[in-house]
């Protein structure tokens, strides 16, 4: 397995994997693909140096996670002090337990 940035290519993939990850979660409606780009696509305002980092396994994308530094929008309430490591994810698909030795 390689850890490394996302792509733009990545997208669809990385939604689709988003979206079977979250799928029992309690969260409203999934989001469309547009939304999902324009989530990643934007500088989120409570980070500093985001990262989108990708896991592939045989060039493959298998999960994804968002990282970066706490900033603390005034806005909202944290525990995360200011400068803090922070992830989001990882986002998954569940793997098939067939052909495993």
């Amino acid at each position: 397995m390689r850890l490394r940035p996302a792509r733009s290519s990545d997208l669809p993939l990385l939604h689709r994997l988003y979206l079977e990850a979250t799928r029992c979660a309690s969260h409203g409606f999934p989001p469309s693909l547009e939304e999902f780009g324009r989530a990643f696509g934007r500088h989120p305002a409570h980070l500093t140096q985001p990262a989108l980092l990708v896991a592939e396994d045989d060039q493959c994308p298998v999960a994804f996670a968002r990282i970066g530094f706490s900033h603390p929008p005034g806005d909202r309430w944290t525990l995360a002090k200011s400068g803090d490591g922070l992830v989001f994810g990882p986002f998954f698909a569940e793997r098939s337990s067939e052909g495993a030795a």
